[in-house]
């Protein structure tokens, strides 16, 4: 049955549960572009760094039917984004020809503000460069942050929104853009973008926000923008193997949101095909502790060979210095877990140093989130 909003009773659209941190996101914003500023006018500013503004206007995907009614209008969004343009010192600056590395603030209305309310983010992001052909210039951006969005499901004050359950989410974000340059210093650009929000199932409902936006921006080189050559000798090992064990937690549904254990050991091979990204397989032996404890509950033999599986996996990996972006399809062999029988992973490897790693991961279900894995391993070159 729809929903008509007009005739939502009006306690569920009660407001007065929501925090509000305007105020406080408010000075972080003012703060944070004050130090930018103090910064130019000291001369401390880092050499290639800039400040960027845009304004994005976007829609909210409706990927379940009950969202349809929800969605009352576009949403309006706000970016402010500090950044540096790598100057070519490193090897793999040179090999995605001298990104932008950076933080951003911003602020969504996220089109229902009684029952989805507003995002407020901050993210890390990398611009690529695609193509450059005279002034013009088309790059894409990834982005990886935290949201908190100030309005939650609640079965009481807001039944509606299956959504959003949880104050704090991760935000990811995809953007193309199409960049000219009008001097050295002063650039516009215009584009597109797919923003997500989701707190990976660690609290139901958990339907999360997928949003398409259209963006308009300009950005200023607060220095003069330098480039270097490379003096850093190629790394040419070619093989990888990397062993790391994983845990996290989430919620079932009907099963009176108590959270379960998720742990996994992975071990996986990996060989480089470029030199910025590499393939390759694997295996994780993973646990479920809620199918354990329902064959715990009925009394089985071996409780706990329910919760565990095994899964064959394949990867790719883009290396950003010792950040890794890692993407793995894989299958389980036993299918224990009541899900469906492939399952997916995409997640960051951080190299510590030269062998130790730490992993932080979204494991899903053709979409459907799993879990978020935290994990530390082990790195070997060869």
């Amino acid at each position: 049955m729809g929903i008509n909003n007009k005739i939502i009773p009006l306690v569920f659209l009660n407001t007065r549960h929501a925090s509000k941190p305007y105020p406080l996101f408010i000075l972080f914003f003012i703060y944070f572009t004050f130090s930018v500023l103090t910064c130019q006018a000291s001369n401390h500013i880092p050499p290639n760094s800039f400040i960027s503004f845009y304004y994005q206007n976007g829609s909210i995907l409706a990927h379940h039917k009950e969202m349809e009614e929800l969605i009352l209008k576009r949403t309006h969004s706000y970016k402010l984004e500090i950044g540096r343009k790598m100057s070519g010192l490193k090897k793999w600056h040179q090999n995605y020809h001298l990104p932008e590395l950076g933080i951003g603030l911003s602020y969504n209305t996220l089109s229902n503000k009684e029952v989805y309310g507003e995002a407020f983010n901050t993210y890390f992001f990398i611009n690529q460069n695609l193509l450059n052909i005279s002034a013009w210039n088309l790059s894409y951006q990834m982005g990886i942050g935290v949201a908190y969005i100030n309005r939650t499901f609640n079965e009481t004050n807001n039944p509606f929104n299956q959504n959003i359950s949880y104050p704090i989410n991760a935000f990811l974000r995809l953007g193309f853009y199409l960049k000219y340059h009008i001097n050295n210093s002063l650039s516009t650009q215009i584009g597109a973008s797919l923003e997500h929000y989701s707190n990976g199932k660690t609290k139901i409902p958990n339907w999360g926000l997928n949003i398409f936006n259209y963006q308009l921006g300009i950005s200023y080189f607060l220095s003069e923008p330098t480039n270097y050559s490379s003096k850093e000798k190629q790394n040419i090992r070619l093989n990888h193997l990397k062993i790391i064990y994983s845990w996290g937690y989430n919620e079932k549904e009907n099963r009176n949101y108590k959270k379960f254990l998720n742990t996994s050991l992975s071990l996986s091979y990996e060989r480089k095909i470029g030199a910025v990204n590499s393939l390759g397989l694997g295996t994780d032996l993973t646990f479920d502790e809620a199918p354990y404890e329902i064959a715990k509950n009925s009394q089985a033999n071996s409780p706990f060979k329910e919760g565990l599986d095994l899964g064959l996996h394949l990867g790719y990996t883009q290396y950003f210095g010792n950040i890794h972006l890692v993407i793995q399809i894989g299958h389980y062999l036993f299918e224990s877990l009541d899900v469906n029988h492939f399952y997916h992973k995409l997640g960051l490897h951080f190299k510590v140093n030269s062998f130790l790693i730490a992993n932080l991961s979204l494991r899903t279900h053709w979409g459907k989130a799993h879990c978020i894995e935290y994990g530390l391993g082990y790195y070997f070159n060869r």
